[in-house]
């Protein structure tokens, strides 16, 4: 998010407080996550993910195929 989409770190934060709340929010259960956990079930939809990183993807792009691998780049911006 800080190298190839540019965002500011503050603008990160927010974004990804979002997406949290998007891809992991569940239908609340007695024993939940824990239950799932044990079983070997995944704690979010693949789905959400993808939804959710197309529309940030798509936000500060323009286009949400978008690849978030910038091979071009021979000096990129961020290095974190």
């Amino acid at each position: 998010m800080l190298g190839r989409l540019q965002m500011s770190i503050d603008q990160c934060i927010q974004v990804y407080s979002k997406m949290s709340e998007d891809i992991f929010t569940a239908k609340i259960r007695i024993l939940g996550k824990k239950v799932d956990a044990l079983r070997g079930k995944p704690w979010f939809e693949a789905a959400k993910l993808e939804v959710a990183l197309r529309k940030v993807t798509k936000t500060y792009c323009g286009d949400e195929t978008a690849s978030l691998i910038n091979s071009t780049d021979i000096n990129p911006k961020c290095k974190v």
